[in-house]
């Protein structure tokens, strides 16, 4: 049977564990499909096995993913696979439908109410960020307990960020709190201020200019804060200078509350202005929008559950967030209603209503996603109602919980982790031979990643022998500031370019933590033009995840709050942590990153300041150390492994 069904699918035979993975009789199966296993194979192998074995009709089967892309392949490659292989007509094969979770959705609705469901143009997240804007801006001028939300995140709760310097919404840094308070306060209420800003009479005193805490030019006011051990002698001192000169100042304790009481003025619509503080806070109420959403929890409902305490923040940074959000969400869900639209979280739950209702007969008898390890609550959901509507339905459910790393998307460890939980009864097949790079590189991102005793335990095999596959370059402190990024990378791309004599296209990926730390397109551009022989590309790693290319540079592996792992404190943790292994998400972060290249990873960060990920991969692998010669040089002794390899990869191309 083996041979009959599979022998001509696909350009390579299935593996051992591929063909006991396609041919399994269980009511769930769960197959876990590390880094270049080939899990498309597996998928495409499951259907040829239902059609050919089961005599199913296509009809009957429903293949989920959650990228169009990767929905579009599945559909493209069955339609060619089967073709081939069976001979099936094209009006049959079009029969299989390979959806997106929105499109089945979308589907089940139609079905339903007899018509398309009117989508809101604010499922593009760009014109949603824009109406939470314009919103946020609203409520900033019109509503005096929003407005005191702002101040209070700002000014007092996220000062319990240790490592954060005291920095106000005008990108001023300050010495202390009331001076925080103050010129956060300045800045809500629209009024202009200079920070420290030298007294005009210039007076001095012991040997140093005058200068006060404060200068309002518009009413022509200087404040100053006075420390609470201040003697009183001092202050009549720096009374005394106001009064000789006919300058007028007010004076307040640190310990000040005044701020608090003054939220009764109207603000001016561009108040609050383009800050990056204010954009950040923005952004992280987006991604708090599209979280709740995920988990089918709505204004309401949020309204009425407690904020979740924080290990680090208690419940005062949660619940500042949570009034800033709510009038948000509330705004979003009155647009959907006055505009009779909806959106795709909003989709997904009405279907799944619909079929705990009964209103919608499922009319499938097997049912694949692939990727499953980035599945929310409410796709999860919207499975188990239809699995509990047609308890003979068959699972056939494709991921890898070490890649899983999309948490603020609505994943969770678990949902893989204890699938038996959710399905019941689950087989659970690991594939073990990975066909996209060698095998030492798979030692060593397979050893790195099971180290969180979470992950399943797996062990992977590659085609390839064993090669010096992930080289760590650290870059010593005196050349971290004349050396950044973009000079670095573009004498390796150069590097790259002199060693790439052959007709194929070699592929480079550049991948960071943070969008913001990746050059830029300008620069891309520049180098794309200068090495036409490489294709260069450059994205976060979470946006790299199902991609591949031949070498993989991997950006800032340095401690901080923007290195890897990001040290960032997450202030609102929805979900209660359910992982006790430290920096466990991050750990699959980097091993996603790592898993994208087929020949080499280039893993860089800064000498005096690495991440203790790099501390433990420097156990395993002989460091490379950038020297202090010229430019040329230095780069070249960081790099000569992976040239050597980029050399390798070519000739042998060649011959």
């Amino acid at each position: 049977m083996r041979n009959e069904v599979f022998a001509n699918l696909e350009k390579h035979p299935l593996t051992e564990k591929q063909y006991l993975a396609c041919t399994s009789e269980s009511a769930t199966t769960l197959v876990l499909a590390g880094a270049g296993t080939g899990k498309t194979s597996t998928l495409l192998g499951r259907i040829a096995y239902l059609y050919e074995v089961h005599q199913l009709d296509l009809t009957h089967i429903l293949s989920l993913a959650f990228a169009v892309e990767a929905a579009q392949e599945v559909q493209q490659r069955v339609e060619q696979s089967l073709s081939r292989q069976y001979g099936i007509t094209r009006n049959k094969l079009e029969k299989f439908k390979s959806r997106t979770f929105h499109s089945l959705g979308l589907y089940i609705v139609e079905q339903v109410e007899g018509k398309r469901p009117q989508l809101t143009s604010l499922i593009d997240e760009g014109a949603l960020r824009i109406f939470l804007r314009q919103q946020f801006e609203v409520l900033s001028r019109s509503d005096i307990r929003y407005r005191q939300w702002i101040y209070h995140y700002f000014s007092y709760v996220e000062e319990m960020r240790e490592h954060h310097p005291k920095r106000t919404l005008n990108d001023d840094y300050v010495e202390n709190q009331a001076e925080l308070c103050l010129a956060n306060f300045f800045y809500l209420m629209g009024i202009p201020y200079i920070y420290k800003a030298h007294y005009a009479p210039d007076y001095y005193m012991q040997g140093m200019p005058y200068r006060c805490s404060f200068y309002l030019p518009d009413s022509r006011t200087y404040i100053d804060i006075w420390d609470k051990g201040l003697s009183e002698h001092v202050r009549q001192q720096y009374k005394a200078i106001h009064q000789s000169y006919g300058t007028r100042c007010l004076f307040y304790e640190k310990d000040v509350k005044l701020a608090e009481h003054l939220f009764a003025f109207p603000l001016d619509r561009d108040i609050v202005r383009s800050s990056g503080r204010v954009d950040q806070l923005l952004d992280g109420l987006l991604s708090l929008l599209l979280y709740f959403k995920s988990q089918g929890i709505d204004s309401l409902q949020l309204a009425q559950q407690p904020a979740p305490e924080s290990a680090y923040f208690g419940r005062m940074f949660p619940e500042a967030l949570i009034q800033l959000l709510l009038p948000l969400y509330q705004a979003y869900e009155r647009h959907l209603q006055v505009q009779g639209e909806i959106d795709f979280d909003g989709m997904i739950v009405r279907a799944t209503n619909y079929i705990n209702q009964g209103a919608f007969v499922v009319p499938w008898t097997d049912i694949l996603i692939d990727e499953f390890q980035d599945i929310s609550l409410i796709r999860l959901q919207l499975i188990q109602a239809i699995q509990q509507q047609r308890e003979s339905i068959r699972l056939f459910l494709v991921g890898d919980d070490w890649q899983t790393i999309y948490q603020f998307a609505g994943s969770r460890l678990g949902y893989i982790r204890d699938i038996e939980y959710y399905f019941g009864a689950t087989s659970i097949i690991a594939l073990d031979q990975t066909f996209r790079f060698h095998q030492g590189l798979c030692d060593i991102s397979s050893r790195f990643i099971q180290k969180n005793p979470q992950q399943y335990r797996k062990k992977l095999s590659a085609l390839k022998s064993s090669e010096e596959s992930l080289v760590l370059v650290g870059l010593p402190a005196e050349l971290s500031n004349q050396l950044p990024n973009e000079k670095l990378i573009s004498r390796i791309v150069k590097d790259i370019q002199g060693k790439a004599h052959t007709a194929r296209q070699v592929s480079c990926l550049l991948l960071a933590r943070f969008n913001h730390q990746l050059p830029s397109d300008t620069q891309l551009c520049q180098w794309q033009s200068c090495y036409p022989d490489l294709t260069i590309k450059a994205m976060s790693i979470h946006a790299s995840k199902g991609m591949e290319a031949d070498y993989v540079i991997v950006l800032n592996l340095n401690a901080g709050e923007y290195g890897l792992p990001s040290e960032k404190i997450e202030c609102y943790q929805p979900i209660q942590q359910e992982e006790t292994y430290p920096h466990a998400s991050e750990r699959r972060v980097l091993y996603v990153a790592i898993t994208r290249a087929k020949e080499r990873v280039y893993l860089c960060y800064d000498d005096d300041n690495p991440s203790c990920f790099v501390k433990e991969l420097q156990e395993e692998i002989p460091l490379r150390q950038l020297g202090q010669r010229d430019l040329i040089t230095s780069v070249r002794l960081g790099v000569m492994a992976l040239l050597q390899g980029m050399r390798r990869l070519i000739f042998d191309r060649k011959v």
